[in-house]
């Protein structure tokens, strides 16, 4: 282990516990999770908690946004998350010591499964229905805010994605899919910029950000939500489209938008099909534009799997493609 990961962890042990943590043990990296830093386990004197530490390359405002998230806004609800047991400022941002949510780690190659899907819903519903607290807007950015200084505040999502999208399909699609992706690419860039306008009307709830299989703990019934450093202010509609992206394909494509209708109307967002619509083309369009910078060599195997079924005939892309197909220009 890094050394000065060592002394990190150490010294949020002793913030925690007051203990010397001379006698604590710190495992090895937990799986390949941890994409913006290391993340470690440590063990002493019957406790046990997780190390969180951004690496040179993070932005050091995710991980404070983390921090704050779990020390401010999650401890109001009933979902499990993690309780935030000590903090401290370092070289690359905010190292964080977590304590251990019960169960076993969600995986997000899993595929489709419509029972974890609607469980997941579940647990972030509370998130979703909570109330604004006006301190929050100054510690979480605004989703989709844009450029402010620009006439045209989406352009740059928009211009990024037109630059990224054929690197994204020959690093990602299949041979025999890269045609009638390039041509849903002109689909969704034909719609984005205003895609982004539609799905911002709305006043903004706590968006957890990332959800996807490897940031739950499964326990039984219960669902512990991991990975705050992407968290916002946003349409419920966003996280509901990308966590339900995961589990959409030709045969389940109708159940996920049945859940998600369900799920925004418990937590009074529902837009409509239209605002629907144009979140699941965005979904899409910031996949290709995140993956063509990261291609199958630099990811783990578990999430090349997950991005290769997004962009196959059976993903997301396949149900979009689909449904342009018979005629329809607004997505499912």
């Amino acid at each position: 282990m890094h050394t000065a990961h060592g002394a990190i962890a150490s010294a949020l042990w002793t913030k925690w516990t007051g203990e010397d943590a001379v006698d604590v043990v710190l495992g090895a990296v937990v799986a390949d999770r941890g994409a913006t830093g290391a993340v470690y386990r440590c063990k002493g004197n019957g406790r046990e908690a997780i190390v969180k530490i951004p690496h040179g390359a993070s932005d050091p405002a995710r991980s404070l946004r983390e921090a704050f998230v779990l020390a401010n806004v999650t401890p109001s609800v009933s979902t499990p998350t993690p309780e935030l047991l000590a903090s401290m400022p370092c070289a690359q941002g905010t190292a964080c010591l977590l304590s251990v949510c019960p169960g076993v780690d969600g995986d997000m190659a899993a595929g489709a499964d419509i029972g974890l899907a609607e469980r997941v819903l579940e647990a972030i519903t509370p998130v979703h229905a909570l109330p604004i607290d006006p301190g929050w807007e100054l510690h979480l950015p605004k989703w989709g805010q844009g450029t402010r200084e620009a006439t045209r505040r989406h352009v740059r999502r928009v211009t990024r994605f037109d630059r990224r999208r054929q690197a994204c399909i020959e690093a990602w699609g299949h041979a025999s899919d890269r045609s009638w992706l390039a041509s849903l690419s002109d689909h969704l860039l034909a719609t984005m910029e205003s895609d982004c306008t539609t799905v911002t009307v709305g006043p903004p709830r706590v968006l957890h950000g990332d959800l996807h299989g490897d940031n739950l703990r499964i326990a039984g019934s219960a669902i512990a939500l991991l990975d705050w450093q992407s968290t916002s202010l946003g349409p419920p509609v966003i996280d509901t489209v990308n966590w339900l992206a995961l589990h959409s394909t030709l045969a389940t494509a109708e159940a996920c938008l049945s859940l998600g209708q369900l799920h925004l109307e418990a937590v009074s967002a529902w837009p409509g099909l239209d605002v629907w619509h144009a979140a699941m083309r965005l979904s899409l369009s910031s996949l290709m534009s995140g993956y063509a910078t990261r291609g199958p060599d630099v990811v783990s195997q578990r999430e090349a799997v997950y991005v290769r079924q997004q962009l196959s005939r059976d993903g997301l892309a396949g149900v979009l493609h689909a449904s342009l197909q018979k005629g329809s220009s607004r997505g499912w």
